[in-house]
């Protein structure tokens, strides 16, 4: 990760692919643990909290040049984490 975010500082306009999922990897593994705690608390139900988690983790992998710009990443991803959450609880009260 350090050396995405050296090149990010250096204004490097060549952050590779590789590059980019070292940084996904990196924010994977430092924050996954607690972003399940989280929603768990939301959601009261431990797949649900997992599967929200990993549809957070497939929008920061998808948006990874944005993740990649903000100064918080931690706080994106648990924005984005409540977007999931939100998302959920809409298309289940749709189903009903």
């Amino acid at each position: 990760m350090t050396g995405f975010i050296n090149k990010l500082l250096e204004g490097e306009n060549t952050v590779t692919e590789r590059d980019k999922q070292e940084l996904l990897h990196a924010l994977f593994t430092a924050h996954y643990h607690a972003l399940v705690a989280a929603a768990y608390r939301l959601c009261s139900n431990r797949e649900l909290a997992e599967d929200i988690v990993q549809n957070t983790f497939v929008v920061a992998q998808v948006r990874i040049d944005v993740l990649a710009a903000v100064d918080n990443q931690r706080a994106w991803l648990y924005k984005v984490m409540q977007n999931v959450i939100g998302d959920v609880y809409r298309r289940q009260k749709a189903m009903e």
